[in-house]
């Protein structure tokens, strides 16, 4: 795995919340410019020049808050992006290496031997006399 691979993944929760905050941004300045909008209709003044800036603004904004919204839904996390790169790699070093099969075995048995030693005698557990 490349340095700026292992770079961009570390980064993935930082791009994500960019997104975020850059849609949310967005979306706060197209309500922004629809309430001004709206106040300048109501008081009757020229609004030629407040649509057209209304227009180009939106024409913008609207697709590139879309883009940045989709960007932070979709984009995994890094702990997603390690687990989807680390996790195939590990099982198949662990299929493919016979003494890795052993170990579940070995660690199942050791576990319940250590279980059995903690577990208390029946005739030692007195229940206040």
């Amino acid at each position: 795995m490349k340095a700026f691979t292992l770079y961009m993944i570390l980064k993935m929760d930082a791009v994500s919340e960019f997104c975020a905050w850059t849609s949310g941004a967005l979306a706060i300045f197209l309500i922004i410019l629809l309430a001004i909008w709206s106040v300048r209709i109501n008081d009757g003044l020229d609004t030629t020049v407040i649509k057209m800036v209304i227009r180009r603004s939106t024409w913008w904004a609207i697709p590139l808050s879309f883009i940045f919204l989709v960007v932070a839904v979709l984009m995994p996390s890094t702990k997603q992006m390690a687990v989807i790169l680390v996790v195939p790699k590990v099982v198949n070093s662990v299929m493919s290496n016979e003494e890795f099969m052993k170990l579940p075995s070995e660690i199942v048995s050791t576990a319940s031997a250590w279980i059995k030693e903690l577990r208390p005698d029946k005739d030692s557990i007195s229940i206040l006399k």
